[in-house]
């Protein structure tokens, strides 16, 4: 069978009222997907409770002059944000706090019986309404999969932060080449009906994701949820989807360290019984599948000259998330020598590193943690070494000691643990060599 996740659990969850003092910000194209409704219009009125303490929901009416993204007969609706009593102070973005006249297109998600702006960058200048309407279009215009019964299931990749093309650029693809082995998906469904279509309000089961290797074995999603689930598992509260509407249906960070040609399907799929009700409610299994590429690891030019021991080979893993080149020195009943290459922001080496972790090491630890410190230039490179202290291990129930060694020039970190000098020496004599010698 295949290994799937339920997104129950991973669907957004909507920002209320009491959320509105945290957000993350997103590209405006994943916010239009995640958005409810999109919308042109002004605040026609405020309702604000009369509170001195605590905090309280205004709200406030939306006069529609042009709907973008929601229901085509929408004339105004109903905004929900939070304000403060008359003596607590405003913790949450000024942007959150709206007054009658104020205008602008809205990007709203509904929650309850009115809409909520999740984040600042949710209601735009009208000045950017050309801007809005073509990141829709791009959106619309990102390839479905195989409909059934007249719903169709987009997926796309969240493959940058829309920094690189003036902050709101387009940041979804629907193929990915990821050196990490990591990468975070965009789910939403859309009505190509011509008619509407009553659908689960929120991810109740009905969405799940695999991932296959090359020959369709599946993979660990890496995510450290559960793989279990059953599609449709939950009574789901339904809403109505209009022709050419969508609706997001889920965000799921997916890892892996198995390089190749991978895949990620989606299924969205749902069992109303006969669905002969007007609107009728959808019955059917709606799939998608990305390509999602992962490199073999590569070996960084920073520890590719090193001199290995007779049965010790260098193996690459996947980088980290943060850009770290990682790997291991090893033979089979011998030392494990970690490594990783970080990228160094300007003006920074990992000398720096080097420094404050020795500092802090100090610092903290009443006796020296280290039986010695000690720098060498091999080759016109200076290399930093340094061996913790039995004593300092115990503290950790730890039998080994702790050789590191950094090499500023090259961002490269290298630690491994020691019984004695004997094996110091069998480390050194590799570690020693990185420069090419």
């Amino acid at each position: 069978m295949i290994r799937h996740l339920t997104l129950a659990c991973l669907a957004l969850v909507l920002t209320t009222q009491e959320a509105h003092a945290s957000w993350v910000w997103q590209p405006l194209d994943v916010r239009l997907i995640q958005a409810d409704i999109v919308i042109v219009g002004r605040i026609s009125s405020v309702d604000r409770p009369w509170h001195r303490m605590g905090r309280y929901t205004a709200v406030g009416q939306i006069e529609i002059s042009e709907v973008l993204k929601g229901p085509d007969d929408l004339t105004n609706v109903e905004l929900g944000w939070a304000e403060a009593g008359f003596f607590v102070p405003r913790m949450s973005n000024d942007d959150w706090w709206f007054d009658e006249g104020r205008e602008g297109v809205w990007i709203l998600s509904k929650s309850g019986d009115r809409y909520w702006c999740p984040t600042p960058g949710n209601i735009q200048p009208l000045e950017s309404l050309e801007d809005v309407r073509g990141m829709l279009e791009a959106v619309n215009a990102i390839a479905a999969g195989v409909p059934d019964e007249g719903l169709a299931l987009s997926m796309a990749f969240q493959v940058g932060d829309g920094q690189e093309t003036g902050r709101d650029g387009l940041s979804l693809g629907t193929s990915l080449v990821s050196e990490t082995g990591e990468a975070f998906l965009q789910a939403w469904i859309t009505n190509v009906s011509d008619r509407p279509v009553l659908v689960p309000r929120a991810a109740s089961g009905q969405l799940q994701i695999a991932l296959t290797d090359e020959d369709g074995e599946p993979l660990d999603l890496g995510n450290g949820a559960s793989d279990e689930g059953s599609i449709g598992s939950a009574v789901p509260e339904l809403d109505s989807l209009q022709p050419g509407e969508h609706r997001f249906v889920g965000a799921l960070p997916v890892r892996t360290e198995v390089p190749g040609e991978l895949s990620i399907t989606g299924v969205y799929a749902h069992d109303a019984g006969d669905g002969s009700s007007e609107p009728r409610t959808w019955s059917g299994s709606a799939s998608r599948t990305l390509s999602f590429t992962v490199p073999a690891p590569r070996v960084p030019d920073e520890i590719a000259e090193v001199t290995l021991l007779p049965s010790y080979t260098l193996k690459p893993h996947l980088p980290s998330g943060g850009g770290d080149f990682v790997g291991v020195i090893s033979a089979p009943g011998g030392l494990e020598i970690r490594y990783s290459v970080t990228p160094l922001p300007d003006g920074h080496t990992s000398a720096d590193d080097f420094r404050d972790q020795i500092e802090i090491m100090q610092g903290v630890y009443a006796d020296s943690p280290f039986d010695w410190i000690r720098e060498e230039t091999v080759a016109g490179e200076v290399v930093r070494l340094a061996l913790t202290s039995e004593a300092y291990e115990q503290q950790f129930d730890g039998a080994e000691r702790t050789l590191m060694a950094y090499y500023p020039s090259r961002g490269l970190n290298l630690s491994v643990s020691v019984e004695n000098d004997a094996q110091i020496d069998e480390a050194l004599s590799m570690i020693l060599t990185v420069p090419g010698i």
